[in-house]
């Protein structure tokens, strides 16, 4: 039902948006999120043009995955093969008279450190090119895969990494906030609190230090990002409450 509601929302607004069409300014804005460099990753994709373009603006919605392609210093080679799978239905945001029409895909695509990217898609006769993306990894390989996870709901890999970190480093915060995370993904509410209240004691307790650019050494996250989970715990708890009455 909600994913209904998410198109007709998405599509009564591109209707609305009748003005006289315009000079193309339409862009891809392109990144990735890479996970494990033999595991999932993500991709997003925001198009962004004025109300004008509405052919271009619905043809994004409906057409199916942009070509991935991995740029190098000879050619920008189209890599066949590529399977990009959407997350979740397209989200669309207003600025003035700028529309922007977020979509997230995965993919199971080896993107190998320091390679480069860029996406390109044909859409209602205009040839469109994104931005080149570099693949950069964080040096702990779990983390990269925790982000990925939480951003495509694999709770069952987000909980076993969480758990992983807490025995690994029992003094840090990530592991409780990727487990509690984890368990707000399974509507255990009451476990998923716990996890993050341990994890902002562990935080006061050790006090950890910061480096010359100001993060945190090594990766403890600050309270205001557990409180901000804390409070996605207590509201998703709410809203279950409701729909249960």
């Amino acid at each position: 039902m909600l994913i209904v509601l998410r198109k007709c929302c998405l599509f009564f607004l591109l209707a609305c948006a009748v003005t006289p069409r315009i000079e193309a300014q339409t862009e891809l804005d392109f990144e990735i999120i890479p996970g494990d460099i033999l595991g999932s990753s993500v991709i997003q994709i925001a198009l962004r043009g004025h109300q004008g373009e509405l052919d271009i603006l619905k043809a994004w919605v409906a057409s199916e995955p942009p070509s991935l392609m991995e740029v190098s210093d000879n050619l920008d080679e189209l890599r066949k093969g590529l399977t990009m799978i959407p997350i979740s239905p397209p989200d669309v945001y207003l600025y003035a008279d700028v529309v922007s029409i977020n979509r997230s895909f995965r993919t199971e695509a080896v993107l190998p450190d320091n390679s480069k990217w860029k996406v390109r898609i044909e859409l209602a006769g205009v040839m469109l090119e994104s931005n080149t993306e570099t693949i950069i990894r964080s040096s702990e390989s779990l983390t990269n895969s925790a982000v990925v996870a939480i951003r495509i709901g694999d709770f069952e890999r987000l909980q076993e990494i969480g758990t992983t970190l807490i025995d690994r480093q029992p003094d840090q915060t990530h592991g409780y906030r990727y487990r509690g995370i984890a368990r707000l993904m399974q509507g255990k509410f009451g476990a998923a609190k716990e996890d993050i209240r341990v994890a902002r004691s562990i935080f006061y307790k050790t006090n950890p230090p910061v480096d010359s650019t100001g993060r945190m050494v090594p990766n403890w996250e600050p309270p205001h990002v557990l409180n901000k989970v804390l409070r996605q715990i207590r509201m998703t708890e709410s809203e279950k409450s409701i729909d249960q009455e």
